[in-house]
């Protein structure tokens, strides 16, 4: 295949794609705001279902974002934190929500508490039986 035929098979793919500017416009939904306290910094959003600003997250803030929404839920499983982030964030998915609740310090040492309590009762009821 020759470079005249790539771009003949390809060409409605190239002619499609636009150059993304500050009002980037309502068909898709995507849009540039200001980030509240942060000295004029702007954030990608696009709209969600109830027509609610959510923002991107970089991949560098990702850990403190999940860090705050598992810790305002009050360490609970995983469904409940992705449930609160998919208030706020668009694009954090569901398998790094799994691994940062599975790795918890606070989860995991609940975790061993309460299987400690789990064999110590066993051990008690098989003793008095």
């Amino acid at each position: 295949m020759d470079i005249m035929d790539f771009r003949r098979q390809h060409k409605t793919f190239y002619t499609k794609m636009k150059v993304s500017k500050e009002n980037i416009g309502r068909r898709t939904g995507h849009h540039l705001r200001y980030l509240a306290g942060s000295n004029g910094k702007k954030v990608f959003c696009r709209y969600g279902k109830r027509d609610e600003s959510l923002m991107y997250i970089s991949v560098d803030l990702l850990y403190d974002a999940l860090f705050e929404i598992h810790t305002l839920s009050g360490h609970r499983a995983w469904h409940s934190t992705k449930k609160i982030a998919n208030l706020k964030y668009a694009n954090i998915p569901q398998d790094q929500i799994k691994c940062f609740v599975e790795t918890c310090p606070v989860c995991s040492s609940k975790k061993a508490a309460n299987l400690k309590r789990q064999k110590i009762g066993l051990g008690e009821e098989e003793e008095t039986t």
